[in-house]
């Protein structure tokens, strides 16, 4: 039986369009350029307080990149104030500093995806040159402060191969959650969708094999893969359509996703 909620299940915020990095297939097309006026602090911490009066208990902040922002950590404050039991923040790393991580540990923010979408050639070619090195020191950062961050990881044509080897790096940094993600034709993205596409059917089984093997090599590693990902293959999809109750799908949980500008 499916059930609805009468309120959004989750919230995804977009806090800012701009971003200090210009990756090639971002999906909201942003850099250190991206033009448009956002929402100021106070229109935010309004808005914070009306999701605690709809009882949202569950929120991820995304961007751009969240910690271009000034006032991120009274953003933060505020929604833990509002005793919001969920927050998980989306970023690329590369601004995290110790004393960023600190802060972040005293708010009990546990919860935070890093992209790093292959080794140091591969990631540096899709988010720019030395990207991967700040990336790498914003998690260590996270880690001394005894937070384990996941790291997220999106397969395209190019840096598929990566998988492995960047899972037995992070598996040495002390990383034991880690993300494959479905490449989206949308943003900055949509101009090379067709040209970066992970070749169906055969990366796709090797990535799928990869994911097998690593997860066997390291039990204590939890690899998450989404349904997204698996959706292109025709075998699953296929069954998923006849079988639909073998997927547990129980109920529908609403998500609302929430842009930084006013008027849009």
């Amino acid at each position: 039986m499916i059930r609805y909620t009468k309120i959004p299940y989750a919230v995804r915020i977009l806090l800012t369009n701009k971003c200090n990095l210009n990756c090639s297939f971002c999906l909201r097309d942003s850099s250190d350029k991206t033009p448009g006026k956002e929402l100021n602090t106070e229109e935010w911490l309004n808005f914070f307080d009306r999701l605690r009066e709809l009882r949202v208990f569950r929120i991820s902040l995304s961007g751009g990149e969240i910690f271009l922002r000034d006032d991120l950590f009274l953003l933060l404050r505020k929604l833990r104030e509002n005793r919001m039991h969920q927050i998980t923040l989306l970023t690329n790393g590369t601004l995290i500093s110790e004393e960023a991580a600190e802060q972040l540990r005293q708010l009990h923010i546990k919860m935070i995806s890093i992209s790093v979408d292959g080794l140091e050639h591969e990631h540096d070619k899709i988010r720019g040159h030395g990207s991967f090195q700040r990336t790498i020191k914003g998690i260590k950062f996270l880690l001394q402060k005894g937070i384990k961050p996941v790291v997220s990881f999106t397969p395209t044509r190019d840096n598929y191969k990566d998988l492995g080897p960047l899972i037995e790096f992070m598996e040495l940094l002390g990383i034991s959650t880690f993300q494959v993600n479905t490449l989206s034709p949308e943003g900055r993205c949509i101009n090379i969708y067709d040209d970066i596409l992970l070749i169906h059917p055969r990366q796709v089984k090797d990535i799928l094999d990869i994911i097998e093997m690593k997860q066997r090599e390291f039990p204590h590693i939890k690899i998450n893969c989404g349904f997204g990902f698996y959706f292109y293959l025709p075998q699953l999809y296929k069954d998923f359509q006849k079988n639909p109750k073998n997927y547990k799908i129980q109920h529908l949980k609403n998500e609302i996703c929430l842009s930084p500008n006013p008027k849009l």
